[in-house]
């Protein structure tokens, strides 16, 4: 504490400096994307559990004080941790300053649960919070209240059952990386499902009647869904100083049946069939009477094949989502958590020009035929706690298995792939193409990819224009 005040102070003189100079907008939108730039540098750091970026800092503070240590100390580690945490503090204050916010706490967090008398490297009694506890503040986080509730109900089901195999209700500090692993291995003898009368089985005895039984176990995909859930909620701990270090990194397995379960792209040859089955026939009387889905099954199709759209993003299509700009119609993927219409990541987030062979076929026709609804397909409204789209995945799986069009790995969502080959066809840019596929670009992204707004739509329409199904014909259904 001692440290971050002795900055602050040498800090505040050079704000008052600074202050009375008059700075351009342009100085001080630089000044404050240099400020975004260091803060996410300690956020990384953080993250990464590597305190290197505050290593000259702490050693001249030490020095200075006559203070002597070991770099490879715990003690000296736990110092970098706060100092990190502390610059990242007043980084963040320093953002809100520039964008003209009002700052509501000048100390951080971190130092309010510290004693007067605290020194680095002497134990002292931290505040214990059990698993369950823990759990119950994380699902309340605001920025999580609208999570589904299937989904809390999975990280419900995943601590109760790391506390069902400790015996016991845990407390955060008695969870380590090595407990972790021993609880990882044991999953995957875990049983997939329990017959009706072995149900309320404890954890050990559940291993044993898989065991006994032969019964199927947990896949490693599911295992590692475990992990995934609990490094989220160790990060949580993590990141309100509950916890020095998240035990939960790199525990989850390399699932071998991953690339066995990845969906192919339809070959054009099936996609003329399935276009061409009673539901792509327009002249057939009873083209959606079969059930009340089948219009909206239809559209489903043909917009997921010319957008790479999932099912539950064309689900959440609201009448207002086909807009206009420069001329340009497109169609507007935006996240709507607050009527439980949520994307699956920001990145989900985004503007797809409307193609031309959409155009043709009478898409802007159809959202007019509904002008007076709110959902595009409210058809859809409450159908499964499954989602919107639920329906609609079945009725396309009795659709490919009634007219005997099934092909390997093939699915709804193998529509997606065959945008992304078509995507790729193109040899456009791959940044464009992850805009208008809603990819994050993984690995390669850096910093500077979060700032400025993306693509005109002017742009990502001339690219998207260029894509085409070489040897698809869906001339008989154009309006």
């Amino acid at each position: 504490m001692e440290w971050f005040q002795e900055k602050e102070g040498k800090w505040e003189k050079a704000k008052l400096k600074s202050l009375s100079t008059q700075h351009t907008d342009a100085e001080v939108e630089h000044l404050l994307n240099e400020a975004r730039l260091e803060h996410q540098s300690y956020i990384s750091a953080l993250k990464c559990n590597n305190y290197e970026i505050v290593y000259p800092s702490a050693q001249r503070y030490l020095k200075k004080r006559n203070i002597s240590y070991s770099v490879s100390s715990e003690s000296y580690r736990k110092f970098c941790y706060y100092v990190a945490k502390a610059l990242e503090f007043s980084l963040q204050n320093d953002i809100k300053e520039f964008q003209g916010k009002s700052i509501i706490a000048t100390l951080p967090p971190i130092f309010g649960s510290l004693p007067d008398n605290y020194k680095f490297g002497i134990n002292t009694k931290s505040e214990t919070i059990s698993l369950s506890d823990l759990l119950e503040k994380f699902l309340k986080q605001t920025e999580r209240q609208n999570i589904s509730e299937k989904n809390n109900k999975n990280y419900r089901l995943v601590v109760s059952r790391l506390n069902d195999y400790a015996g016991k209700e845990l407390d955060l500090q008695q969870v380590n990386r090595n407990y972790l692993e021993e609880y990882r291995n044991a999953l995957l003898k875990y049983p997939n499902r329990l017959p009706a009368k072995h149900k309320n089985l404890s954890f050990s005895d559940a291993l044993n009647a898989a065991e006994k039984h032969m019964l199927t176990t947990l896949s490693v995909k599911t295992v590692n869904t475990h992990m995934t859930c609990l490094h989220s909620l160790f990060e949580y701990a993590y990141l309100n100083d509950f916890i020095t270090k998240n035990p939960v990194q790199k525990l989850t397995l390399l699932d071998p049946e991953q690339d066995s379960e990845k969906r192919y792209p339809w070959p054009v040859e099936k996609l003329n069939k399935i276009f061409r089955t009673p539901l792509f026939t327009p002249d057939n009387p009873k083209q959606f009477s079969s059930s009340k889905y089948d219009e909206a099954l239809y559209w489903f199709c043909l917009i997921s094949l010319w957008t790479g759209m999932s099912k539950k993003e064309i689900s959440q299509f609201q009448i207002s989502d086909l807009r206009s700009e420069n001329h340009i119609l497109f169609l507007d993927v935006v996240d709507r958590p607050e009527l439980g219409a949520n994307l699956k990541n920001q990145y989900r987030i985004r503007k797809i020009p409307v193609h031309k062979e959409l155009i043709r076929l009478g898409l802007p026709e159809f959202f007019n035929k509904r002008k007076d609804r709110t959902w595009l397909f409210s058809e859809l409204t409450g159908t499964s706690i499954n989602g919107r789209s639920h329906y609609i995945g079945k009725r396309f799986a009795d659709l490919i298995k009634k007219y005997d069009l099934d092909s390997p790995k093939c699915s709804f969502h193998s529509f997606r792939h065959n945008y992304r080959d078509a995507l790729r066809d193109t040899e456009m840019n791959k940044n464009i193409q992850y805009a208008l596929g809603g990819w994050s670009g993984g690995e390669n992204k850096t910093v500077a990819d979060n700032y400025g707004s993306g693509y005109s739509i002017s742009k990502l329409n001339e690219n998207l224009q260029k894509i085409s199904y070489k040897g698809l014909d869906l001339k008989h259904l154009y309006v």
